[in-house]
């Protein structure tokens, strides 16, 4: 594993700093100027390696973005389970893109990829209780509705009570 730069070992503030004024559009030169009224010393080199990097965070993650958006929109109110996978599809794509472009990852490395996998199959276990969760309340809510028609249905004025609450039971799922 490669030594940290001069850069990620500078206070997160600074490092921050940076980030925050290349976001703003600033030069390399314009930063390190601002850098350099803080006293942080940095080399225009280091800085220019470490801006480049944050272009190219900065360009991935709007691609992913725009992508993820796209796709969501192109589902439009298909609902939020499609929304979840697609974007636990996005990660688990990402992550098999990290390994296959890996030369040799360590064990730290690994395990970050295992922990990723394993809160993203989380994800999506809970995803799928909770979609069932809503389906189970959905059909009792018309069950409901259901019952409550027919208890209110002026055609079953000329029903007995016990006619009624038969229908409505069968109608709820439960014994008369």
């Amino acid at each position: 594993m490669a030594r940290p730069s001069s850069i990620d070992r500078l206070p997160e503030a600074a490092r921050e700093l940076i980030g925050k004024l290349r976001g703003q559009g600033r030069t390399i030169d314009e930063i390190l100027d601002h850098l350099r009224t803080l006293d942080v010393e940095v080399s225009r080199s280091a800085l220019g390696r470490h801006t480049q990097w944050l272009d190219r965070v900065s360009e991935r993650m709007l691609q992913s973005r725009q992508v993820t958006e796209a796709l969501i929109e192109r589902l439009g109110a298909a609902g939020e389970n499609r929304q979840v996978r697609l974007i636990a599809e996005l990660i688990g794509t990402g992550m098999f893109e990290a390994l296959s472009e890996a030369d040799g990852l360590s064990a730290a490395e690994h395990a970050h990829l295992a922990r990723a996998v394993k809160d993203l199959s989380q994800t999506l276990r809970t995803d799928a209780a909770y979609t069932e969760r809503v389906r189970a309340l959905a059909a009792a809510e018309a069950r409901e509705r259901a019952a409550a028609e027919v208890a209110a249905n002026p055609a079953m004025q000329g029903l007995s009570a016990g006619t009624i609450e038969a229908i409505k039971a069968t109608i709820l799922g439960v014994g008369a």
